[in-house]
């Protein structure tokens, strides 16, 4: 007989690591710019208020485990205690069909969504972006703060999201290694709990995390803003962002929420997890593009620029350098730099340069099922998991 591996919550912590949730995710979206998944539109379920009930569905490739997740965003959860966001997942066999695990997806959904943001930074930003003498940490440095020399970090919110992501940005390292971190949030007793909770869960060698006042403190001078909110309206102002900086936006999951404002959207270099999904239902690129500030085909997707960056580096690793500061021609957004800040404001063929990079993310269905493959494999190497008969 069949069995049915079950993987609670503290198993999926056990055996979903930062490490394998990067991996997971560098895979999935090398997959989508591929053109090897399969990632049908997800389905949504409004409820009462702003409460939404979804499912995904996804393949890494058609021979890969077909996965599914169902769940749901209640905002209002937070002020009970409770995760904002609740999720099944099942993984059926690519043979047979049958189920071979279901798992719960509340720390699968916000570790795969920090590790994809963690990638976007390997991607989208450089040392070179920050204009800092200070940032660069040599390779294989590894993990550890040096009084601010390395990748100032400021995080706009103070739910799971905003922790998840301190973890995830924090386990990249090497020339990547984050020196500062700043949190701003609204929520001043839940700002204070997550830094309390910083201070005895954060890696070893990793910084502090201070608590401003204000979101323009935080994000003065930051290399990387994470913004992590539920908010219908912008958090932050573009005034505040600095050039060359990277912005990511996992908030504005639905095309009512914008936690990033249009002007800011304007002077980006904007980047999502897939094209089709943040044109429909990313809150900051619809209000953009309904604005008139952001033109559809200057989209760009996460899985193109992990593709395109790997190609690149197979050709001639020597030009590595001179790919940070040339036009891509080859990019559906013609005219934008892969990395670094802008050095005049029209580029080869006379568009505009952009001055910040924007990473905006909906949270899609290969996430999930590459996270999930890689729980389940990892857990069954562990022995983690409680096998149930079908």
């Amino acid at each position: 007989m069949p069995t049915l591996l079950y993987l609670s919550e503290s198993d999926v912590r056990a055996a979903f690591t930062a490490h394998v949730a990067h991996a997971s995710q560098h895979a999935a979206f090398t997959a989508l710019g591929r053109g090897e998944a399969l990632l049908p539109a997800r389905l949504l379920l409004p409820g009462r208020g702003d409460d939404v009930a979804f499912c995904y569905a996804a393949r890494a490739e058609a021979s890969a485990p077909a996965v599914s997740k169902f769940g749901s965003v209640h905002a209002g959860n937070v002020d009970a205690g409770l995760p904002a966001v609740h999720a099944l997942v099942t993984v059926l066999d690519p043979a047979t069909g049958v189920p071979t695990c279901v798992m719960a997806g509340t720390t699968l959904t916000t570790r795969r969504t920090a590790a994809a943001s963690a990638v976007a930074m390997e991607a989208l930003w450089s040392p070179d972006s920050s204009g800092r003498d200070d940032v660069g940490v040599a390779d294989g440095a590894g993990v550890g703060a040096r009084d601010g020399i390395g990748v100032h970090v400021a995080i706009v919110g103070s739910g799971v999201q905003a922790e998840a992501h301190a973890h995830a940005l924090c386990a990249v390292g090497g020339e990547h290694t984050v020196g500062r971190i700043r949190l701003a949030a609204r929520n001043r007793a839940s700002a204070d709990e997550l830094v309390a909770r910083w201070h005895t869960t954060k890696p070893e060698g990793t910084p502090d995390m201070e608590l401003v006042d204000t979101v323009e403190q935080a994000c003065a001078d930051a290399d990387v803003i994470a913004v992590c909110t539920t908010s219908t309206t912008p958090v932050l102002e573009a005034t505040w962002v600095r050039d060359g900086a990277l912005v990511i936006s996992v908030g504005s999951f639905s095309a009512e929420r914008s936690e990033v404002p249009s002007d800011l959207v304007a002077q980006a270099r904007v980047v999502v997890d897939d094209r089709e999904t943040a044109l429909a239902d990313n809150g900051c690129v619809v209000a953009a593009l309904m604005a008139g500030v952001l033109e559809t085909d200057s989209v760009e997707t996460l899985g193109e620029v992990l593709v395109r960056d790997a190609a690149h580096a197979d050709d001639d690793d020597d030009d590595d350098d001179a790919e940070r500061h040339v036009w891509n021609d080859d990019s559906p957004n013609n005219g934008v730099m892969n990395h670094g800040p802008a050095e005049s404001d029209a580029g080869a063929h006379g568009e505009r340069r952009p001055r910040v990079t924007l990473y905006a993310s909906v949270g899609i269905g290969l996430q999930d099922a590459a996270a999930a493959v890689a729980v389940q494999e990892a857990a069954q190497r562990a022995g983690v998991g409680t096998p149930l008969p079908l």
